[in-house]
């Protein structure tokens, strides 16, 4: 019982020896260090360049009332005696923009104000963008649609001046992690490539070198030295013949 254990100690502390440590090594210890400190700046650097645009479009319509006012509606809330596209309606659309920054996970959204986009006149077979200047009506009985609608984030939108950003946080500390394993991933790859070129580049010096020998040329320079026998090194270029 005591020797058995005695043997597998031995076993474990010689497969778990320090092995010697090479350039490939080193490499790879420097590679998880470098890809450590640069998987947040690469990061916060995708949440700039890497862009994805998504569209909402809410339909809509204004009818003219008796009194000469303007009545709009949405699509979702049109009563179901009112019919779409009847006789003096306007057609319009309200377009939600929002574009998700961030890679592989969205770590900030930026919110667009809305688009108001309106028919010019009943019937139009093209909308175009409201003008406030000529279509003020208009623009004011679609601001009461949206107040009316009771979507408080599409309500926001459409009385923002500006663009509005937002960070996510549980995307960002996700694509934190996530870029690190791909940078190492990468380095990787890369010093594994390197390493492959460098042993068949080695390969090629030495079968070339041991062809040259073989056929008694120097392996340095290729130069003949059949008939330099008694000579240890090439009288050509100084090499150290074998």
């Amino acid at each position: 019982m005591i020797r058995t254990i005695r043997q597998s100690l031995r076993s474990i502390r010689y497969h778990s020896a320090r092995r010697e440590r090479t350039r490939w090594t080193r490499a790879m210890d420097a590679a998880l260090v470098a890809s450590f400190l640069l998987c947040v700046p690469a990061a916060f650097l995708s949440a700039t360049l890497v862009r994805r645009d998504a569209l909402q479009v809410v339909f809509g319509q204004i009818v003219p009332r008796l009194d000469g006012t303007m009545n709009a509606m949405l699509l979702d809330e049109a009563s179901p005696s009112v019919s779409w596209g009847q006789a003096g309606s306007i057609e319009f659309e309200l377009r939600l923009g929002q574009e998700d920054l961030g890679f592989p996970f969205v770590i900030r959204e930026d919110l667009l104000p809305v688009a108001v986009w309106v028919a010019p006149y009943p019937g139009a077979p093209r909308l175009q963008a409201a003008d406030p200047a000529t279509q003020a009506v208009e623009l004011d009985a679609i601001a009461h649609a949206v107040d009316r609608a009771g979507d408080p984030a599409l309500a926001e939108s459409f009385h923002a001046k500006g663009r509005r950003s937002r960070v996510v946080w549980t995307g960002l500390v996700a694509s934190i992690p996530a870029w690190w394993i791909l940078l190492l991933l990468i380095a990787a790859i890369g010093i594994q490539l390197a390493r492959l070129a460098t042993a068949v580049a080695t390969r090629y010096s030495t079968g070339r070198r041991w062809s040259r020998i073989r056929r008694g040329v120097c392996p340095s320079c290729g130069y003949d030295t059949r008939g330099s026998l008694f000579s240890e090194r090439c009288p050509e270029c100084g090499e150290l013949l074998e």
